[in-house]
């Protein structure tokens, strides 16, 4: 399901972008 991989892709790039703002305030990281 390419459709659904992009989505996947999507949220991995989304859950780092939070990695990166988090760890600026000590929290935990993403799965990414």
């Amino acid at each position: 399901m390419a459709h659904s991989n992009k989505l996947k892709a999507e949220g991995c790039r989304l859950e780092t972008d939070l990695t990166e703002l988090t760890a600026k305030f000590g929290t935990r990281s993403g799965p990414c």
